[in-house]
């Protein structure tokens, strides 16, 4: 499909590239962004991962694309999938190219579960992720939500904490996908729309063990 170009509130200008593919109308040299989407199939809620990842070279192609969602279905196989509840079901990689408009993209379907049960926590109860550099600075980090896990990864007594157990696992998962893009020759990159350029990720840390969820802001969160 022809990009369509159309102002999303606040987030402003945006593309959508693909059904339900948005990038920001903002274009980074060498930068791909690479999408894991997924599906709770019990409430049929979407879930989605948004990675940004440099390319080798410029201009971004099509082979880049493909090998970035390579990246993104064989992490989800051999990692992350089991990290997450067994309703959790992943349904396509996408990777699009944000050096340009009409940029190179493509997709990889699949439909394979996560391998944890029973009682898969609600979509709404999640673990906040930070990929960060050696630099602070808002521009120089990326959050990322995890996708849901299961009621025996949560502290019993109604604290709203997840498990140390559960927390380093989350951490060694989301850092493995770090490790698997280096590896393949498109690192893992936080794309910064302000400055239209890529900061390098070099460990991923949870800032704490809180649930939380990408529809709250609650005090002391923005860290």
């Amino acid at each position: 499909m022809a990009w369509r170009l159309f102002n999303w509130g606040s987030r402003g200008l945006h593309y959508e590239t693909l059904p339900g593919v948005y990038v920001a109308a903002i274009y980074i040299p060498r930068c791909i962004q690479g999408t894991l989407f997924a599906e709770n199939t019990g409430t049929g809620q979407q879930l989605l991962n948004v990675f940004d990842f440099e390319a080798p070279a410029t201009p971004v192609t099509a082979a880049d694309c493909q090998a970035v969602d390579n990246i993104l279905v064989t992490w989800w196989v051999n990692a992350y999938r089991a990290l997450c509840g067994n309703t959790i079901r992943a349904r396509r990689a996408v990777a699009v190219g944000r050096d340009q408009v009409e940029a190179a993209t493509w997709e990889i379907a699949m439909s394979t579960d996560g391998t944890r049960g029973a009682a898969v926590n609600p979509t709404e109860v999640t673990l906040c992720l930070k990929f960060a550099g050696n630099n602070i600075g808002r521009n120089r980090r990326g959050r990322h939500y995890a996708f849901p896990g299961v009621a025996t990864d949560l502290v019993s007594g109604g604290v709203d904490r997840f498990t140390n157990v559960y927390v380093s696992a989350a951490t060694s998962v989301f850092a493995s996908l770090v490790t698997d893009a280096t590896a393949a020759g498109y690192p893992l990159r936080v794309a910064s729309n302000v400055r239209q350029a890529l900061y390098p990720v070099s460990h991923v840390v949870a800032v704490d063990d809180l649930i939380d969820s990408m529809r709250r802001r609650s005090s002391g969160r923005g860290r």
